[in-house]
Formats: structure tokens, C-alpha cells, sequence
């Protein structure tokens, strides 16, 4: 039997004076990626 995991919401806000801002989200998906699994 599977178990619900609980969810959780986070949401990522980059200032617009931060460079590259889609890089800058890319690397904190990848990095929240590797602290805990899939993103959807």
C-alpha cells in the first residue's frame, strides 16, 4: 500500500537586477531537486 507523502508549496522569487534570471532558477530547482526529489 502506498502512503501519501505531505506537500508542500515553496515558491522561488528572483529579484529583476540578479543577472540571468532563468539560470539563476534553474539552479535552485536543481538544487532543491537534489535536497528532495522530484519538482512538479
Amino acid at each position: 500500500m502506498d502512503t501519501l507523502q505531505p506537500s508542500h508549496n515553496v515558491y522561488l522569487s528572483l529579484g529583476s537586477n540578479m543577472g540571468n534570471r532563468f539560470e539563476h532558477l534553474q539552479n535552485a530547482v536543481n538544487a532543491l531537486f537534489e535536497e528532495v526529489g522530484s519538482i512538479v
